[in-house]
């Protein structure tokens, strides 16, 4: 996996909100510049942005997100939308035969009136060397009229390095929770599941596990 993060608040400052009732969108100043990433490799983010809410509240059901520069659209598996936290917020798509991928919100996506939130484009990729990859954000389904597209992220760059793969083995065999396989108000330190990571990259490199999302 690559994991090219920053960290900031999910809200920035107001000083650049519409003050209509608009959404607008830009590139945020810590969008990952200019870079060089793994022909195969996962949650590669690819463009920070902010989606900025005037006068009222605005619900965001979609984003369409175009190819560009120099790429196989066929190499880039998939591209989908998350938070700062890493949490998936919309469907994972490949690109169609027109460079597109139309991403929808899991659940109506809500900027509230006079808020700044941050988001990223992320993509996987397979089997891709020396290709240069672009993406812009070209629409937004939005509630309110949007401003500020389209907005373009820096070059990435794809090599022949290929990151080490993490086998995750679930084992559900045995006695979970409780002999009855039930969890009851007022339990603690029940186990729920076991499972195993593996590196199974076999090019001898470590692998480091920062966090596990469970649901």
């Amino acid at each position: 996996t690559s994991d090219n993060t920053t960290t900031s608040d999910n809200t920035s400052d107001n000083t650049n909100l519409p003050t209509e009732d608009k959404l607008s969108v830009s590139v945020n100043p810590a969008t990952p510049a200019e870079q060089y990433v793994p022909g195969t490799g996962s949650h590669i983010r690819v463009m920070k942005f902010d989606l900025s809410a005037g006068s009222k509240d605005v619900t965001v059901s979609a984003a369409t997100v175009k190819l560009e520069g120099m790429a196989n659209k066929d190499n880039i598996t998939n591209v989908y939308v998350e938070d700062e936290n890493g949490v998936v917020l919309t469907n994972q798509r490949a690109f169609t035969t027109d460079y597109d991928a139309r991403l929808v919100f899991n659940g109506d996506y809500i900027i509230k009136a006079g808020e700044i939130k941050s988001l990223y484009v992320v993509m996987d990729v397979a089997n891709s060397t020396n290709e240069l990859i672009k993406m812009s954000i070209s629409s937004l389904d939005s509630s309110s009229n949007v401003e500020g597209l389209p907005i373009v992220s820096n070059v990435i760059h794809t090599t022949s390095y290929a990151s080490t793969t993490v086998k995750f083995d679930s084992d559900n065999t045995g006695t979970i929770a409780s002999p009855t396989n039930k969890l009851y108000v007022g339990d603690t330190d029940k186990e729920i599941m076991k499972f195993s990571l593996e590196n199974g990259g076999g090019n001898n490199k470590d692998v480091v596990v920062k966090s596990l999302r469970f649901r």
